[in-house]
């Protein structure tokens, strides 16, 4: 699916093959520990917005002061 979506993006095959070197290094965190350190951070309403396969998008919100 990764590979359909980048190439239909327009990523040539040095790009995905430099992408899928750098890959094999990854060793992501889970979504549970990385809304965590977040939270730990200070943010507020911490959350997972968006995820796909390997992907994600995560944020929160400065308390008020």
């Amino acid at each position: 699916m990764w590979t359909a979506r980048i190439t239909e993006l327009g990523s040539d095959a040095e790009e995905i093959a430099g992408a899928r070197e750098r890959r094999r290094h990854d060793r992501p965190a889970t979504v549970a520990d990385q809304c965590c350190w977040l939270a730990e951070a200070g943010l507020v309403d911490v959350d997972c917005f968006f995820k796909e396969w390997r992907f994600a998008v995560f944020g929160g919100q400065r308390p008020a002061r």
